[in-house]
């Protein structure tokens, strides 16, 4: 399973979210892994589309590529899709 921890959040006042641990991914393309920090604030899947809201999981993954912008936009949308797979998402969510 490419996650390599479980998805720890809470949500707060303001309808965000806050990763209370690490989130690590570890991508095939990748040799070193995708580590989203602890205290990242994240609002999910903001974009409807992304299955129904229950990609929580690469959907952080996605927040934090698009905030922190280690990679293109392509490339972590990119990410989000190889994520979501691993993470058990239907092809036909996306």
């Amino acid at each position: 399973m490419p996650f390599l921890t479980p998805l720890q959040i809470e949500k707060l006042a303001d309808g965000r979210w806050k990763t209370l641990a690490p989130l690590i991914y570890q991508s095939l393309e990748r040799v070193v892994p995708w580590e989203v920090p602890a205290e990242f604030i994240t609002d999910l899947a903001s974009v409807p589309r992304l299955a129904g809201n229950t990609a929580h999981a690469p959907a952080v993954l996605h927040d934090y590529l698009y905030v922190t912008q280690p990679v293109e936009r392509d490339v972590a949308d990119a990410v989000l899709l190889d994520a979501m797979g691993d993470d058990g998402v239907p092809a036909w969510r996306t």
